[in-house]
This record gives C-alpha cells, sequence and structure tokens, in this order.
C-alpha cells in the first residue's frame, strides 16, 4: 500500500467524532442513523432515475447525460453522510475529506450545468399552459375523431350508394343483354383508326373474336369494307352521325346479310372525336321480303294484264251475241261474278293454284238451292294452277248457267255429276287431265238452234288456252262436255266420290 492511501486511512492521531458527542448514546445514535438513512435516500433516488431514463427510450442523448450527472451528485452526496456516519467511531477524516472535495467537484459542475440550463428550463410550458395545450389536443383530437367518424359513416353511404349503383348498372346489363340476344340488333365500338375495341352480339357464324383489334378491312370482305371505312371516315371527319345500309357478303352459295348501320362519333373530355359507337340491326328478311315484293309485283302485273284480256275477251264476246244492253249488262256480270270467285279462291292461297273439288262448288254450288246432293263429284284432289282455275272456272259457270235455265239444274230432281281423272299423254311426255260434265234426270235436251257465247266458251276458248280439247254433246238424256288438257299440277290428297 502506498503511502498516500495509509495517510488516507491512518486514524492513529485523531478521535472519533463521538468522541466529541462524549459519547451520549441517544445523540449518537440520531447523528448515525440520521446519515444512514440520507445516504440510503441519496442511493435511492439515482436507482429512481436510472429506471426512468432506461424506460424512457425517446430521452436525447444530452438529457441522459444530464440525468447520470445528478446520478453522481446525489450518489456522492449519499457516499459523503455514510462516511460522516462511520467518522463517529472510526476518525476516517481524511477520507471524509476526499469525498466532500470529490462531492464538492460534482456540486459545482452540476450547478454549473443547471444555470446553462435556466433558459431551456424557462422555455418549458407551465403547468398551466399544458394543461391549456391538452385542452386543446383533446379538442382537436375529438374534432377529429367526429371527423373520422363521418368520413366512416360518408364512406359507408357512398358504398352503399356504389354498391346500388352497380346492382342497378347490373341490371340494366342484365336487361340489355336478354334484349340484345334474341334480337337482330349488333352494337360495337371502333377507336379512331377504325380498330373493333368492343362488340355485342354478332350474328351467327360470326364471332366477337372475328373482330376485336381488327379493321373493317381485315374483319370484312373488300366490297363491304369499301362502302363502310369511307362512310366511317367522314364521320370522324365531320364528328356528325349518319347511317347506311351495308351488304356482307358471306360462303359461296350463301345469300349475303343486309344490316342497317347507324353510327354516331365518341368524344373525349375535351370534345375531340377518338372513336365510333355503332348498331347495326339485321334486315336481311325486309331485303329480301323487298326482292319477293318486286317480283310479286311483276307477276301481278303480268297476272293484270292477263286478267284484263280475259274481261275484255268476255266483253266482247258477250256484247256480240247479246240481244240488248240489259241481256249484255246480266251475261257479262254473272261471267265477272264467276271468274271473282276463282280468283277468291286463289288468293286464299296465296296464288299458288285451287283446289279443282273446290273449284267445281264453287262454280256450281249456287244454282243448286243448297241442295248438295244433286251435285256428285267423283276424282282424285288436284291443285290447278291460277291460270288452268281461271279457265276451267269460266267453262263450269257456261255449263251451269245453261243448266240452270234448261238443263238438268232447271228441274228439281236433275242433278250433274262430274267426274275426272288423270293419266298419262299419248306421247308419253308429262300427264294430262280429262274433265266429264254429265247431267242427269233433267228435261229433254233440244239442240240449241244458235250457238252462243257459251258454246264457243267451252268448246273453243277454254280448250284452245289450256292447249286441249273439249267435246259438247246434246244428247236427248242430258248434256255430256268433255274437257282434256296437259295437267301441270300436284296431287294434293286422296279423292273423293
Amino acid at each position: 500500500m502506498t503511502p498516500f492511501f495509509e495517510d488516507l486511512l491512518d486514524s492513529g492521531a485523531f478521535l472519533p467524532h463521538g468522541q466529541c458527542l462524549s459519547w451520549d448514546g441517544p445523540l449518537v445514535a440520531l447523528h448515525a442513523a440520521s446519515d444512514v438513512l440520507i445516504a440510503l435516500a441519496y442511493f435511492a433516488i439515482p436507482f429512481a432515475i436510472a429506471v426512468f431514463v432506461r424506460r424512457r427510450g425517446d430521452l436525447e442523448a444530452s438529457q441522459i447525460r444530464v440525468a447520470a450527472l445528478f446520478c453522481a451528485f446525489i450518489l456522492a452526496c449519499g457516499v459523503s453522510h455514510l462516511v460522516g456516519a462511520l467518522t463517529l467511531w472510526v476518525p476516517l477524516y481524511w477520507a471524509e475529506g476526499f469525498v466532500k472535495a470529490g462531492t464538492a467537484a460534482i456540486s459545482l459542475v452540476t450547478a454549473f450545468i443547471l444555470f446553462s440550463l435556466i433558459p431551456k428550463l424557462l422555455a418549458l410550458p407551465s403547468p398551466g399552459a399544458l394543461r391549456a395545450a391538452n385542452e386543446t389536443l383533446r379538442a382537436e383530437v375529438a374534432t377529429r375523431e367526429h371527423l373520422v367518424f363521418e368520413l366512416r359513416e360518408a364512406r359507408a353511404n357512398l358504398e352503399a350508394k356504389v354498391a346500388r349503383r352497380t346492382r342497378d348498372l347490373a341490371r340494366v346489363m342484365e336487361s340489355f343483354e336478354t334484349t340484345l340476344k334474341g334480337s337482330s340488333v349488333t352494337v360495337f365500338q371502333q377507336d379512331a383508326d377504325l380498330r373493333f375495341t368492343w362488340i355485342h352480339n354478332p350474328r351467327p357464324p360470326l364471332s366477337v373474336e372475328d373482330f376485336i383489334g381488327k379493321t373493317d378491312s381485315e374483319a370484312m370482305s373488300e366490297e363491304t369494307a369499301a362502302v363502310t371505312i369511307p362512310f366511317k371516315r367522314a364521320i370522324l371527319a365531320a364528328g356528325v352521325g349518319d347511317r347506311v345500309e351495308v351488304c356482307v357478303a358471306r360462303s359461296p352459295g350463301e345469300d349475303p346479310l343486309w344490316y342497317d348501320l347507324r353510327t354516331e362519333p365518341l368524344r373525349d373530355d375535351d370534345g375531340v372525336v377518338n372513336g365510333l359507337s355503332s348498331v347495326a340491326v339485321d334486315i336481311t328478311d325486309r331485303k329480301e321480303a323487298e326482292v319477293q315484293t318486286r317480283v310479286l309485283m311483276r307477276e301481278l302485273t303480268h297476272r293484270s294484264k292477263n286478267l284484263l284480256a280475259v274481261v275484255q275477251g268476255i266483253a266482247r264476246q258477250t256484247a256480240v251475241t247479246a240481244d240488248n244492253m240489259e241481256a249484255f249488262t246480266v251475261s257479262f256480270g254473272a261471267r265477272l261474278q264467276s271468274l271473282g270467285e276463282s280468283h277468291d279462291l286463289l288468293v286464299s292461297s296465296d296464288w299458288r293454284g285451287a283446289s279443282l273439288p273446290q273449284l267445281l262448288r264453287a262454280q256450281v254450288g249456287h244454282f243448286l238451292s243448297g241442295d248438295d246432293h244433286r251435285l256428285e263429284l267423283s276424282g282424285p284432289d288436284l291443285m290447278l294452277t291460277a291460270e288452268v282455275t281461271q279457265q276451267v272456272g269460266l267453262a263450269l259457270h257456261e255449263l251451269s248457267t245453261n243448266a240452270a235455265k234448261y238443263g238438268a239444274l232447271s228441274v228439281s230432281k236433275g242433278r250433274v255429276e262430274i267426274s275426272w281423272e288423270t293419266r298419262m299423254r299419248e306421247d308419253g311426255k308429262g300427264v294430262e287431265l280429262e274433265l266429264r260434265w254429265w247431267e242427269r234426270n233433267g228435261p229433254p235436251v233440244v239442240p240449241p238452234e244458235r250457238k252462243g257465247f257459251g258454246h264457243t266458251m267451252v268448246t273453243y276458248l277454254v280448250p284452245r288456252a289450256l292447249h286441249g280439247t273439249a267435246e259438247l254433246e246434246h244428247a236427248p238424256e242430258g248434256v255430256h262436255w268433255s274437257l282434256v288438257f296437259p295437267l301441270f299440277t300436284r296431287p294434293e290428297g286422296r279423292g273423293e266420290g
């Protein structure tokens, strides 16, 4: 041990501090207990500061250093009191002096730093200011919490509205899908380069893949694109919608498709045209109906001319054989009525022809006075062409009119038998029809002295018009007429007897 430490611990030259207190027990105990308790308190305070600093991880380095200095100062004070309590029994006054000197040094440094911290400490807010700041902060927090609550409510309402609008939009889209699914309407959009960006409900056999990402020239034939491209370019340039009818070719052997194309420009937020929106309606059926209508009109014109020629011939021949105007009016009107009845049958079948049994009943039936048993029909059910229907109807009218005036239909017991049959022609070229008229149980037949227009009709005009032959016999037991002509008909069913 060095002489310094020997002198520091040497207590031989001094008396204990308790000697100064005359070793008064209570007094010594009071000093000793007080110093020890102060030392313990001073030792506890640095420990508490150390725990606080450790738990506050957000302190700055300068604050930690100040805390360490205070801990050292307080520990030094505690050691000085502990050494003071020890000198009551052991006169370690040199050690006590050095401890106090160290404590004094630490105290001076602490005091100096404390004075340097006074401006910063004064800058710290007072408890009242902190309370006011806390109140303001709480008010701001409450306001923000209220705003957050309102924002959440607004968000919930917005989400509900979005969900409702989404459902409404879904229903609209579903209705849109359902409406277009069974329709002949195709809708699509194109960009400024005429590339298809969206298409819905393309007509079979076309599909969405045939169009998306392609231009008109890539997705359509040259003939179709030659019509649609200039049409759409004009709309892009003018910014005004328009419509056009477009013919779209299909596979070889198939009729083309026709579309009524309505196109409108699409604009961006600045109003600049950046694409097209189009609706294409399949009008193929309408176009085919127009073609059919034109064919029917030509056919109607042809048939009307033929009918007028027939009416003109009937009028001319009736006028030649009529004795006076009244007789002409009656005969001509009856013949026109007969022609009209034949036409009624043709109209009911869309001018495809008329059933021979129906034609016979129509021309002869109104002369029977409601007694259908006076007419007997025998033969297959045949469909006559329009031309044959008109000619045969005129002949039947003349025969029925003559029978009602002079023949079997002029008496109550008289009847008419009409039969017909088909057979191969003698030249083997097709089929011919033989139609026979027999009058039964009528008055005795007297051959007419003068051959009128009716006779000419049934023996010459009608056979000639049908490229056939006819025979008319005025037998005593009743009139017999037969007509043979080439048949251009088709069987419609079983005959009737």
